[in-house]
């Protein structure tokens, strides 16, 4: 049979699949035609520990396709293992202003922001990430983990105690709950103590709960005291998940409430209500959330045509977002405003080549709109 590209980067994907690293490169190597084939090229040589390779190969993958949001997260992903954060941050990013909707670039922004000790931002990141998957053990620890350091110790050892119950022989996890409800006692005593007085209830084999319950010196035997975070038998992870998002998100926190609508939009988890989802679009949208503002563009330019949408989509792109300063620009096009949307289209890609001066050598759109401008002026 002969081969082509198609079959070439779809065989090589099979073989990817089994960590057959040196099989896969040998079917792809001849066929590197276009962006696709060089982001997965680079996931092979990163395979074969080939790391300065797979960074070539990205480049060019990107430069082929400066829109391949895969290639930006793939360079993210290589960037993290090598500790180089700063820029890690910069290609997640990228892929993210290209598709807001990449787990794999939320995850992978929320561990370089964490490493680089930004943990509010990257607090926001891993509550996406669990929105899209409640189950998500390590998402769960890493949440927990960022709201013992922003000193959020109550939701942290709700979420602790959980795992605890999920995963008992977790290396850490007892040792991360002292260290929360220590944390929890400097500023809520009384709290403190009602957690450590359930840790010990229902972890009676624990020494170290009884270690705390001593050094937090209480007296009385509370029986049969269980904080919320304890009612996991009464709701299975999933929808402790769900009730944690919609209080956060009445709680006013617009990244919650982006997440609830995207729930109630598509069904996940919620009874399908597009009313719903919209009334929540609304208020994160209302406090600047780009996402959600995005997410209502769309829905008004589906229901309403794209002149209702341009109202959020133009929200989008002052806020900075790529994709809806090229929806602007392109908007503009079409009403003959060039000048108008030459602006707005730089914007946008300012963001993808920062270091680029000339966008008509990145940018066939760009190359064309300044003719097209060049013409009507002459």
């Amino acid at each position: 049979m002969e081969t082509n590209e198609n079959t070439a980067y779809h065989l090589a994907q099979f073989y990817v699949k089994k960590k057959a690293w040196n099989k896969a490169k040998t079917i792809l190597k001849n066929y590197l035609l276009f962006s696709r084939d060089w982001t997965l090229y680079a996931i092979i040589l990163e395979g074969l520990k080939e790391a300065d390779q797979a960074m070539e190969a990205l480049q060019k993958a990107i430069e082929l396709d400066a829109y391949n949001s895969a290639a930006w997260v793939q360079q993210g992903l290589l960037l993290e293992h090598q500790k180089q954060w700063e820029k890690a941050t910069e290609a997640y990013q990228k892929a993210l202003a290209l598709d807001h909707a990449l787990i794999v670039a939320h995850e992978g922004l929320s561990n370089v922001l964490m490493a680089q000790g930004q943990f509010p931002v990257a607090l926001e990141h891993t509550r996406y990430v669990i929105q899209q998957n409640p189950n998500h053990f390590p998402s769960l620890y890493k949440l927990a983990i960022l709201l013992e350091q922003t000193e959020d110790f109550e939701e942290a050892l709700g979420l602790y105690f959980k795992l605890l119950v999920l995963k008992p022989s977790r290396q850490g996890l007892e040792k991360r709950i002292e260290t929360s409800i220590m944390g929890l006692s400097k500023k809520k005593k009384h709290l403190a103590k009602k957690f450590a007085k359930g840790w010990m209830i229902n972890f009676p084999k624990s020494e170290l709960a009884k270690k705390v319950w001593d050094a937090l010196k209480v007296a009385s035997i509370l029986v049969g005291l269980f904080m919320p975070a304890f009612g996991y038998c009464a709701y299975n992870d999933k929808q402790e998940s769900l009730t944690w998002e919609i209080r956060h998100a009445e709680l006013g926190d617009p990244l919650s409430q982006f997440n609830v609508g995207q729930m109630f939009e598509t069904g996940n988890n919620m009874p399908k209500s597009l009313e719903k989802a919209i009334s929540y679009y609304k208020r994160a949208a209302s406090q600047g959330h780009i996402g959600a503002n995005m997410a209502l563009g769309r829905i008004y330019e589906k229901s309403h045509g794209i002149n209702e949408a341009m109202q959020y989509y133009l929200k989008a792109a002052e806020g900075g977002h790529a994709p809806a300063q090229l929806i602007v620009s392109r908007h503009l096009q079409a009403k003959g405003k060039l000048q108008q949307a030459l602006e707005w289209l730089k914007k946008a890609l300012k963001q993808l080549f920062p270091n680029t001066t000339d966008f008509s050598l990145v940018s066939p759109e760009y190359k064309k709109l300044k003719e097209m401008i060049q013409q009507h002026l002459r």
